[in-house]
């Protein structure tokens, strides 16, 4: 989902984004701060909008960007079950 803060902003800023990959929301907010002025996209994981919630969405409206919330959960890390074996399929 993206979230439209901003109405005037310059054409190549938009097709950048920061990743707000960090464990508590003091952290992102001090990393999205300090590359706002040159990124257009700030994405939101599921685990940092888990723990921290809407506040999270809010922080890209105050520095002028939009938000991706990438809410999808994280793929497991089990090994994926082998192919069947199409030959002795009849």
């Amino acid at each position: 989902m993206l979230v439209s803060v901003s109405p005037t902003r310059h054409p190549a800023r938009g097709k950048l984004a920061y990743a707000l990959d960090f464990p508590s929301f003091g952290q992102a907010e001090a990393g999205a701060a300090q590359v706002a002025s040159a990124v257009g996209v700030l994405k939101v994981g599921l685990e940092l909008f888990v723990s921290e919630g809407p506040r999270t969405v809010a922080l890209g409206e105050k520095l002028g960007c939009e938000v991706f919330l990438d809410l999808k959960p994280k793929r497991s890390s089990a090994p994926s079950p082998p192919p069947p074996d199409w030959a002795s399929v009849t």
